[in-house]
């Protein structure tokens, strides 16, 4: 059994919050393996803002053996130094960072013991949206600082696909980290995303009969609402099709 210090975000799902974000599910996804395998959990949790109502500057809990929780406001957590702080507290045995936001954190601290970076999404991808929706460049240092400083400092990475665990393939190669001393290490780990089960249907109304009439027809949007959306399939023209049917 190894000890692991996970950076992740939160709310997680089991938390009573109005809303759950990806970055919290795959929080959860890692939470949920490690402690499956048998591992000790140290979590320190970023809170994603405006979600809770007034979080104290740090929370800590211990929900079942082996996992011990530490919720961080977001502007605590980026500072770096509580982390850094609780590393030296813990004595982990490995660093994960859940998602690409975390795993720079992890990647700034520059600890001598493994780090898996899991990027969560292609980072530079979205970048690109962002930068063309808002036709300004400059948020690509943004997003490309965080990114480079993870992969030049990561062990393991972890990506949503395949697709994207070419494209890390790539980004590793432009800094360096293909070399004569890493020929033949597998660096990158295809990991989906998933959710563990599902909540237990209660039999109450919440869209059909409430928020729309109880013989409308209703489409699931699976994904976000934002810059990689693909809105072809929200036009006019598709809606119309839709309705035809």
């Amino acid at each position: 059994m190894a000890h692991i210090l996970l950076l992740g975000h939160c709310p997680l799902p089991n938390e009573n919050t109005d809303k759950t974000f990806g970055p919290g599910l795959r929080t959860w996804q890692f939470l949920r393996g490690l402690l499956g395998a048998g591992h000790q959990v140290t979590l320190i949790a970023s809170r994603i803002p405006f979600v809770y109502d007034h979080p104290p500057h740090r929370e800590h809990l211990d929900p079942e053996p082996n996992l011990h929780i530490i919720k961080l406001e977001q502007k605590v957590f980026e500072d770096g130094q509580t982390v850094k702080k609780l590393l030296k507290e813990t004595h982990p045995d490995c660093l994960v960072g859940a998602t690409t936001f975390p795993s720079s954190i992890g990647a700034g601290l520059q600890a001598d013991i493994p780090l898996w970076v899991d990027l969560y999404g292609h980072l530079l991808a979205e970048a690109q949206a962002k930068v063309a929706t808002y036709q300004d460049d400059q948020f690509l240092n943004h997003f490309w600082r965080f990114e480079a400083l993870a992969i030049d400092q990561g062990d393991i990475f972890s990506t949503v696909s395949r697709r994207q665990e070419f494209a890390t393939i790539g980004e590793l190669g432009t800094r360096g980290r293909l070399n004569k001393l890493t020929a033949g290490y597998e660096f990158t780990r295809c990991i989906p995303c998933c959710l563990e089960g599902l909540p237990p249907d209660d039999g109450t109304k919440r869209v059909k009969g409430v928020l729309v009439p109880e013989d409308a027809f209703v489409i699931l949007s699976s994904g976000g609402f934002n810059t990689w959306m693909d809105a072809d399939t929200r036009s006019e023209e598709h809606t119309s099709e839709l309705q035809s049917h």
